[in-house]
């Protein structure tokens, strides 16, 4: 009886699992590089505080998440912005990690995606430094 029992209960775990890594998706998303913003939002951008990590921008037909990780000077590591949907909500992680050469070391990314509510939205840091 209680393997019965630990049997079903193992299996019910797993299915709650698989359930929700299935609920999860990726979402289309567009890199950008500054120069390629509307220039409506490059000059929000520009009289922005450095001390925000995350910044939500939108037009009229977009929803632009820009990151800047904190670093010192010259420091050796590379930005990375993701997009998926989860339980409805849009979740941006933005991971920063030791650069592996010098044409990976960024501090700043900019994606681009359809026309999101602020509040469906979820920012996510990972700092893998």
């Amino acid at each position: 009886m209680k393997k019965i029992f630990v049997v079903l209960s193992i299996i019910l775990i797993l299915l709650v699992t698989i359930a929700h890594i299935a609920n999860k998706e990726n979402i289309d998303s567009t890199s950008l590089s500054k120069n390629q913003l509307p220039l409506v939002i490059q000059k929000k951008l520009q009289k922005t505080s450095d001390g925000e990590k995350f910044n939500i921008y939108y037009d009229e037909k977009f929803t632009y998440v820009i990151y800047k990780a904190e670093h010192i000077t010259n420091e050796y590591m590379t930005t990375a912005l993701t997009l998926t949907k989860q339980n409805g909500k849009y979740i941006v992680n933005a991971v920063t990690d030791i650069a592996t050469d010098e044409s990976n070391v960024s501090y700043d990314k900019i994606i681009r995606f359809k026309k999101v509510p602020k509040e469906n939205i979820e920012l996510i840091e990972i700092d893998r430094r």
